[in-house]
């Protein structure tokens, strides 16, 4: 106990030598701040007398280093990111009016021939998952639309509202509830999986969910290995919610667990923040083993109405990697590279005060580029094999590199 006392006076020590200091060294200071803040918020409540004092002087000291400057967003952001929409192929020439759930898995479940299935204004709940099925024999497109843009909205109820398990699927125009009792049983908005390749997924809201949209491998039933979705477009959506999801399952709008040449672009992410477990989400993640993705062009914020009251609540805004997969999820079985080729860039992220706005963890080959990082802890890259290169990012925050990771930074501004 009184060693424990003593190196707590020491960083009480320490504390204040770097205050009297300055802060030339703002950013350093500032993720110094927030890890003493995390580590006071969650041991101050377990401990009594003079270690619990100590630790209520350790956090009042690191208040006085400033908080960064939150960052607004204009409804005018939001909007201009449908300038990346991509016009549906015109080539589809059955056209089926739908007004219904049960008409539209009717009619889903007979499609044979590219098919754009038009579903009329005003709001459908769904209680079962609908499937977007493989189509043998064709190319597609198969598209889902709303007949008029945002003028659908689809309640789910259920763990998954769409089941995307088929190749060139294009689902655009709606908005996404989720409606469930309860935050664990709305997990996904679509869950794309297995061979689903050319899948392309743009101009919706998503709302309320856990991982708004999911994507995973399929175990095919004669062989050890798995099919991912590959070649997959996600442009210009907005996700968000609008409280803490009281979960401990993951809490990611963008969850992509293997799969290759995935274009991330125009999308707006905001307000995704866990509850329980470990407190931790994320904006969008590809990770699980694929390769050559791309995150551009994207609008992120943490926190936008949705303010963090916690230090423990942590956000992260885009990351290769995430937390780590099992190697049994990973494309060809191996996850020592979580994400190989990818790349960052052009994308604002903002507001993640609790934590880096760029996460990298075993992610390898990696371009970070021509980013706004505003109002977060900067950018962290873990694991031996990840080695990234920065340049001409416009950073509020540090560059750190754990675990023998490399980060080579060029013309950046701070």
């Amino acid at each position: 106990m009184q060693r424990r006392n003593l190196l707590l006076v020491g960083a009480i020590v320490c504390i204040v030598a770097i205050l009297s200091c300055g802060f030339v060294f703002h950013a350093q200071l500032y993720a110094f701040k927030i890890n003493v803040k995390k580590y006071t918020e969650i041991n101050i409540p377990k401990n009594q007398g003079m270690f619990n004092v100590l630790l209520k002087v350790m956090d009042t000291s690191v208040s006085l280093i400033p908080d960064k400057t939150f960052v607004f967003v204009d409804e005018s952001q939001i909007a201009e990111l449908r300038r990346f929409v991509v016009n549906s192929p015109a080539t589809v020439e059955n056209i089926v009016m739908v007004d219904s759930i049960k008409t539209l898995r009717e009619t889903l479940s007979a499609v044979s021939t590219p098919t754009k299935i038009l579903m009329q204004p005003g709001e459908y709940e769904i209680e079962r998952t609908l499937i977007l099925p493989m189509i043998d024999g064709t190319v597609g497109p198969f598209i889902l639309a709303a007949q008029t843009r945002g003028d659908v909205l689809l309640t789910s109820g259920t763990q998954e509202a769409l089941l995307v398990s088929g190749a060139n699927w294009i689902i655009e125009g709606f908005e996404f509830q989720g409606g469930c009792d309860f935050d664990t049983e709305c997990e996904h908005a679509i869950h794309i999986m297995g061979d689903a390749d050319n899948v392309i997924i743009q101009d919706n809201i998503f709302r309320n969910f856990n991982a708004h949209v999911k994507s995973n491998g399929l175990q095919l039933t004669d062989e050890d290995s798995r099919q991912f979705p590959d070649n997959v477009k996600i442009i210009s959506n907005q996700f968000y919610n609008q409280w803490q999801r009281d979960t401990p399952n993951p809490v990611t709008p963008l969850d992509v667990v293997g799969g290759d040449e995935w274009l991330v672009v125009g999308n707006f992410v905001a307000d995704f923040a866990k509850r329980r477990g470990d407190k931790t989400a994320y904006g969008m993640y590809l990770k699980g083993g694929g390769s050559n993705g791309h995150f551009e062009n994207n609008l992120v914020a943490c926190e936008w109405e949705l303010r963090s009251l916690a230090y423990s609540d942590i956000r992260v805004g885009l990351s290769l990697g995430g937390g780590g997969t099992g190697n049994q999820y990973c494309d060809g079985g191996d996850c020592r590279v979580e994400h190989q080729g990818g790349v960052i860039k052009n994308n604002t992220i903002i507001n993640c005060p609790n934590d880096v706005a760029i996460y990298l963890n075993k992610a390898a080959e990696t371009m970070v580029a021509n980013n706004w990082l505003l109002n977060t802890v900067g950018v962290l890259a873990r694991g031996s094999v990840s080695n990234v290169i920065a340049t001409k990012n416009r950073i509020q925050g540090t560059f750190v590199a754990l675990d023998d990771a490399t980060i080579t930074t060029d013309n950046n501004a701070h």
